[in-house]
């Protein structure tokens, strides 16, 4: 890796570390840490969605499952879009008397009590730690690959910088560095299609993969004495 290139990718988290912690520098209570001013706006919170939406791992798996199993991934991976309608047309307007609350665990134990409020937390924190823990591996394996720094140091790094202004900046640190993130990958992605999509020798070549490959094939695909079908469905 060229010299200009470590030093995009150091300045990056660099830059991700300085606008978390200034972000989040006036925060005073946990309320704030939790849930901010609730002043942010219409275009913030759908930039930091999008980026929360796009992360590195569900790129990861999205490339990676789509090239070995096609239409079989792609078709039901459009029920991720399908569940935004659903969340904003039913579930959101139900959602208005748990503003202010801190957390679901918060919202279910005004309901249900301190017990659910407590089943509801523990519960939470499994996914969540698998979730931190994939996105940690995955910047560590890109900062191993790019960077040479070995893998312990690699995760160190990465978790220690994420770590730090969530730590210290809450939700505005998160919110304002996904914007830098929406950023990023509106500017990086199209530069990398565009860079491989030229570096094929013909496009052709391509959509005749495509047509020929059987997992793209939407007639196997759709067809309902496949086992796969009910897989899809």
């Amino acid at each position: 890796m060229g010299n200009i290139d470590i030093i995009i990718v150091i300045s990056f988290l660099v830059i991700n570390l300085i606008v978390g912690l200034y972000s989040g520098k006036s925060i005073k209570t946990i309320k704030e840490y939790a849930i901010g001013n609730r002043n942010f706006s219409t275009a913030t919170i759908a930039a930091t969605i999008v980026a929360t939406w796009l992360s590195g791992a569900s790129f990861t798996v999205t490339t990676t499952e789509t090239y070995n199993n096609g239409l079989y991934f792609i078709i039901p991976g459009l029920g991720d879009a399908m569940s935004f309608f659903i969340i904003s047309y039913l579930y959101a307007p139900r959602m208005a008397e748990f503003l202010g609350k801190l957390s679901v665990a918060d919202a279910m134990g005004s309901i249900y009590g301190k017990h659910i409020r407590s089943i509801t937390a523990v519960s939470g924190i499994f996914p969540a730690v698998g979730n931190v823990a994939m996105q940690f591996s995955i910047l560590a394996a890109l900062l191993n690959s790019w960077l040479g720094i070995p893998g312990i140091y690699a995760i160190a790094a990465s978790s220690l910088i994420i770590i730090t202004y969530s730590t210290f900046g809450g939700i505005k640190s998160v919110t304002f560095t996904d914007m830098i993130q929406f950023f990023a990958f509106g500017v990086v992605m199209p530069i990398i299609a565009f860079v491989i999509w030229s570096a094929l020798p013909e496009a052709e070549t391509v959509f005749n993969s495509i047509n020929q490959h059987p997992s793209f094939n939407y007639h196997a695909v759709f067809d309902y004495h496949d086992p796969n079908f009910l897989n899809i469905l």
